[in-house]
């Protein structure tokens, strides 16, 4: 099992122990979570990986959320500066294959940026094991996003690809996980 919460730090523990004991798989994913959304470093992942002979076989993104501050949830009653975000799936007629559209709007580009970071595994999870997947992955930033947050995207697409290369992910028919930024012009058109 391992854990890449932000950079420069790498959390690894035995998968047997950690199937023998949910206390430990536990502490690992609430660490893990902990330290993505509370540490100093760029964040990378609140997921734990499953890994077997270096390869990635599995994800744990269940707990990702556990180590969330109180009231940073992103729900807007709670929190109405929260940032909107929806992961969809959308299928290629040409090829037959599915792509991930994570689209979002915000007006503060650091809790933007964070809601990416935290959805992405949540995506990867739901589609890598799938054999429809193609493992594009697309960023669109909707319409109402002010110009000040979408003048900073440029710096979340190249954390995200730095992810991408950092873990080597693939998908389950081992396609290369590629990213696209898209920019809506306003809330209508793309």
């Amino acid at each position: 099992m391992v854990g890449i919460p932000r950079r420069g730090l790498l959390v690894v523990m035995n998968a047997g122990e950690a199937l023998d004991d949910v206390k430990k798989t536990t502490a690992l994913v609430a660490f893990v979570s902990g330290e993505f959304h509370g540490g100093e470093a760029a964040p990378i992942s609140p997921a734990v990986f499953a890994m077997k002979d270096g390869e990635i076989v599995g994800l744990i993104d269940v707990g990702a959320d556990s180590g969330r501050r109180e009231g940073a949830k992103g729900d807007h009653a709670a929190d109405p500066g929260a940032p909107d975000i929806t992961i969809l799936t959308v299928r290629d007629d040409a090829t037959g294959l599915d792509m991930i559209d994570i689209c979002v709007a915000g007006d503060d580009f650091e809790r933007l940026a964070s809601a990416v970071v935290s959805a992405l595994p949540q995506a990867m999870s739901a589609q890598a094991a799938r054999a429809e997947f193609s493992g594009q992955m697309r960023l669109t930033i909707l319409g109402h996003t002010p110009s000040h947050v979408r003048e900073q995207v440029p710096r979340l697409e190249e954390h995200l690809r730095g992810v991408l290369m950092e873990t080597g992910l693939r998908t389950v028919s081992g396609r290369t996980l590629s990213l696209s930024v898209r920019y809506q012009i306003d809330s209508l058109t793309a």
